[in-house]
C-alpha cells in the first residue's frame, strides 16, 4: 500500500500538490514539498490571473444578455454569478408565506453555449412577458423572475399566468433559500421547514422534538389570524405599536416567527426580525395553545 501511495503522489504535478496544500492550509505538506515564498507567490499570481480572465468572460456574457433583453441586472445578482458558477444552488428550497415550499431546480446560464441559456427562456406566451425577466426554473414548470420595473423577485405561475412577488431584492431572496440540513450552532440545533427557522434548544435532536416543532409550524400557517389577533390583544392593552402603525403595517413589519422548542409541548414563536423596533416579541406555547406574550429588549 505504501508503494502505491508513493507512486500516486509522484504522478500528481507539483503545482497541484502545492495548491492543495495552500487550500487546506497544510503547513506540514508545504514543508515536505520544500516550497519557497517566491514559488508560492508565483502560483498565487497565476491563480489570480486565471480568476481575472474567468471573471472577465462571465461579465462579457452578462453584458451580452443585458443588451439583448434591454435590462440591467442588479449588481448583487452579477456578483452571485461571479462567485457561484454552479447553476444548481446548494440551498434550493424556497418557503412561501402560505406555508408551501418550492424547489429551485436550477438558475439559467449566461453562457450562450449552455442548454439552459437564459435568453432561451425570455419569450413565453403571456401578457406579462414584457414585464418579467425569468432567471431560474422551479419545479412543475414555474419560473423565478425579476420584475423589470422594480427589480423585485417573484414567481411566475405558468398555469395561472400570474406573478407573485416574494422578495424585494436579491439578497433577501438568497437568504430565504434553505436546505433540509440540521446545523449545530451556539443557539442549539437549527433547521428550516416551510420557510420558518426552527431552533431546538436541547442537548440533542430527538424525533419527538422535531415532530412537535413541525406541529407548531402547521398550526401557525393554519391559524395565522388567530396568532395575529392574540398579539394585537397585547399590543392594544399595553398600547404597543397601535398608535403609530396600522394593523397591516404591523403584520408586514413584524415578519415571520422563529420556532423555539426546548421540550415536547413547550415552545415559542419569537419574532427576531421585528422591523417595528429593536424589541423581541415572543409568544409562549403550551402544546399548541397560545399563551403569555413578552416584549423584551
Amino acid at each position: 500500500m505504501k508503494n502505491n501511495k508513493s507512486e500516486l503522489s509522484k504522478s500528481v504535478p507539483r503545482v497541484r500538490q502545492i495548491i492543495d496544500a495552500l487550500s487546506n492550509k497544510d503547513q506540514d505538506k508545504l514543508k515536505k514539498l520544500n516550497v519557497s515564498n517566491e514559488e508560492t507567490e508565483e502560483i498565487l499570481k497565476s491563480i489570480d490571473k486565471k480568476i481575472e480572465n474567468l471573471d472577465s468572460g462571465i461579465l462579457e456574457y452578462i453584458n451580452n444578455v443585458e443588451k439583448e433583453i434591454n435590462y440591467t441586472f442588479v449588481n448583487e445578482y452579477k456578483d452571485y454569478l461571479l462567485k457561484h458558477p454552479s447553476l444548481k444552488p446548494e440551498k434550493n428550497i424556497l418557503g412561501l408565506l402560505n406555508g408551501t415550499e418550492k424547489l429551485v431546480r436550477y438558475f439559467y446560464s449566461i453562457d450562450p453555449n449552455s442548454k439552459t441559456y437564459i435568453l432561451k427562456f425570455q419569450s413565453f406566451d403571456s401578457e406579462l412577458k414584457d414585464k418579467l425577466i425569468p432567471f431560474a426554473e422551479l419545479e412543475f414548470g414555474d419560473t423565478l423572475c425579476f420584475e423589470r420595473e422594480t427589480n423585485k423577485i417573484g414567481i411566475y405561475n405558468h398555469e395561472a399566468d400570474t406573478f407573485d412577488i416574494i422578495a424585494d431584492d436579491w439578497n433577501t431572496f438568497i437568504k430565504e433559500l434553505y436546505d433540509d440540513s440540521v446545523y449545530k450552532t451556539k443557539n442549539g440545533f437549527e433547521y428550516k421547514y416551510k420557510g420558518l427557522k426552527v431552533i431546538i434548544t436541547a442537548d440533542e435532536v430527538k424525533e419527538e422534538l422535531t415532530n412537535y416543532a413541525d406541529e407548531i409550524i402547521e398550526y401557525y400557517f393554519k391559524n395565522k389570524d388567530r396568532v395575529i389577533n392574540h398579539l394585537f390583544e397585547k399590543f392594544e392593552k399595553d398600547e404597543w405599536y397601535v398608535k403609530t402603525h396600522t394593523k397591516d403595517e404591523i403584520i408586514e413589519k413584524i415578519g415571520k416567527p422563529t420556532i423555539y422548542v426546548s421540550k415536547v409541548n413547550c415552545g415559542e414563536l419569537t419574532y427576531l426580525n421585528n422591523k417595528l423596533d429593536d424589541h423581541l416579541i415572543t409568544i409562549e406555547l403550551y402544546g399548541l395553545e397560545l399563551s403569555y406574550i413578552s416584549i423584551d429588549g
